[in-house]
């Protein structure tokens, strides 16, 4: 089972009760539910905090799940998404509830990589388009080894550039925020966290 989790928090510190946005005669969690509908997925459920949202989401005939709003992150709100569902997935692909022009395309490319019995988790970037891209920290960067295999995230550029203006856009990725995990990686990643910062 190849199983999309859509975080949905309705507490956002920047935005609260983004999911919930009407953009044209549909909410931001409608659209970018029936997005992720159009991939390769077998399923796709929400995970969220609020009951406005889970709500919203069964009033579109979607299935989503309550989760604790003190959950500390996405990647754990899937795995409590993940539990309360029931779902024998064996692949989870973690899906930002504020991306409604989401392409099915990006959604199958991670459920390709995950195929590989070489692959735990996967993450797509995309070269930077503009130098404005590379200057903007709520764009996150990513640095590359030749493998292609991600070394490093920030949302400063990397290699850093004293004056931005220099920087030339090519040099630089822009990671697109859409994770997918073998069940088991995704089970063991906030357990492992929790570890190594206890130590």
């Amino acid at each position: 089972m190849k199983l999309g989790i859509i975080p949905a928090r309705y507490g956002s510190t920047r935005f609260p009760g983004k999911p919930l946005i009407k953009l044209g005669d549909k909410t931001m969690i409608q659209r970018v539910y029936e997005q992720s509908k159009k991939s390769n997925l077998d399923e796709v459920i929400v995970a969220t905090d609020d009951d406005r949202i889970l709500s919203e989401v069964e009033s579109f005939g979607g299935r989503a799940y309550l989760t604790s709003p003190e959950i500390p992150s996405g990647t754990d709100r899937c795995v409590a998404a993940l539990d309360a569902s029931g779902i024998d997935a064996s692949v989870v692909v973690n899906i930002q509830g504020d991306e409604p022009f989401i392409d099915p395309a990006q959604i199958n490319a991670i459920l390709g990589l995950l195929e590989s019995d070489q692959v735990e988790i996967a993450t797509l970037v995309s070269p930077a388009r503009t130098q404005k891209e590379v200057s903007n920290p709520n764009r996150v960067k990513a640095v590359l080894a030749a493998s292609g295999k991600a070394l490093y995230f920030s949302r400063l550029p990397i290699p850093y550039v004293k004056d931005n203006d220099s920087a030339v856009s090519d040099n630089y990725f822009i990671h697109l925020g859409i994770y997918g995990y073998k069940t088991l990686a995704l089970r063991f990643l906030p357990a492992r966290i929790l570890d190594l910062t206890a130590t």
